[in-house]
């Protein structure tokens, strides 16, 4: 999946930003480690909630390369994550990655572009829930004008759990057209059309696998944005994005939201709910403070009505406020070392008593990149 999340594209962006003196080698090293505090680990009602303390790490190396005659290009690396709770323990983990990206020209017709992201997810401790995730997509990419460009393609979902057959699988198929058109020379306006055929939940604390309970169904996903550079330090992003569930059956008592530890940028990325209707609004603002300093503000607003889920018999439908809000500053040492402070804000109003949750989140963290 060539993204999972509006944050993490920018938080990208910050560091390219930061490291344009730095020399290009085809081969990289990055190692990242951080300390954050959760209010709300398993993201349930305030009189619910359990706060704990977590230890992130991270290394990834790789080797990228592009072919600028023959227009080709390949990203490829290996990353390992650790993260360690401090209470709840439960959802200590390893995870391993593996990801290539690669594109290669096709004449007139544009350039296509393959990715794959697998993912293997090892808990720790007592609770077997190790899973793995496959993300596999190809699009072509079509210059209409100096101005518009169109991508197209497909794109393959899986998740599943080796070790456990309690929970249900998930899997998707994708097809999706995006476009962006020119603002000017520091800007452009975006759209994004994506048709998905889901099957299952993509998280564990959803609906289990079990008679009667179908959670087949299909996504329409629209989305417009713009973005623009202003002056030398300003960069601002402003989406907003509609989506449409239609499950082929409703189960009213056994959908719903997880609960339980999964990032953000995978929570707003892909939604685990059935049959809503959502509109988001998003934003985001970087800010250059000089050649070592930046700061990054990130925000979306989401409203979701459910169609058919009656909080009780002849009760109204359920229906959620959802806001969340990050700030990032994010500090050059020196060439290669990076200090990184956040705070996120995250809170889910909902007229169904056990999804309302308040959640935040704050962090300090080193990084390297060789």
């Amino acid at each position: 999946m060539k993204r999972v999340g509006l944050k993490i594209i920018l938080m990208s962006m910050i560091t390219i930003g930061l490291l344009q003196a730095q020399k290009k080698h085809f081969f990289y090293f990055n190692l990242n480690g951080a300390e954050e505090y959760h209010s709300n680990l398993y993201r349930l009602p305030d009189s619910l909630k359990k706060a704990d303390s977590r230890f992130n790490a991270f290394a990834r190396v790789g080797f990228r390369k592009n072919w600028p005659m023959s227009q080709k290009a390949i990203n490829v690396y290996y990353e390992n994550r650790y993260r360690r709770y401090y209470k709840n323990q439960t959802f200590s983990r390893m995870e391993h990655i593996l990801f290539g990206h690669g594109y290669f020209a096709l004449g007139s017709l544009g350039r296509l572009i393959v990715t794959n992201r697998l993912r293997f997810r090892n808990y720790q401790h007592s609770l077997k829930l190790n899973s793995l995730r496959n993300i596999f997509s190809f699009y072509l990419r079509t210059i209409v004008t100096d101005k518009l460009q169109l991508n197209s393609g497909y794109r393959r979902w899986l998740k599943n759990y080796p070790n456990t057959v309690s929970y249900q699988n998930y899997s998707s198929n994708r097809l999706f057209l995006n476009g962006y058109y020119a603002w000017g020379k520091k800007g452009k306006i975006g759209f994004l059309n994506e048709l998905n055929w889901h099957q299952g939940n993509i998280y564990p604390f959803g609906p289990q696998a079990k008679p009667g309970v179908n959670l087949n169904g299909f996504r329409y996903k629209a989305e417009l944005s713009g973005d623009r550079i202003i002056g030398a330090n300003y960069f601002i992003d402003l989406r907003y994005r509609f989506e449409w569930d239609q499950p082929q059956e409703v189960d009213i008592q056994n959908s719903g939201e997880h609960t339980g530890d999964e990032s953000t940028e995978e929570i707003l990325a892909e939604d685990s709910d059935f049959d809503y209707v959502k509109h988001q609004l998003s934003t985001s603002l970087l800010y250059k403070f000089g050649p070592r300093l930046a700061f990054l503000i990130f925000a979306v607003v989401q409203t979701k009505r459910f169609r058919h889920w009656r909080i009780q018999n002849n009760g109204p439908l359920r229906d959620d406020f959802f806001y969340y809000f990050t700030l990032t500053a994010k500090y050059r040492l020196n060439q290669n070392l990076f200090a990184e402070f956040y705070f996120n804000l995250e809170n889910n109003h909902s007229n169904h008593s056990f999804y309302q949750y308040s959640r935040q989140v704050t962090g300090a963290g080193l990084r390297i990149k060789l």
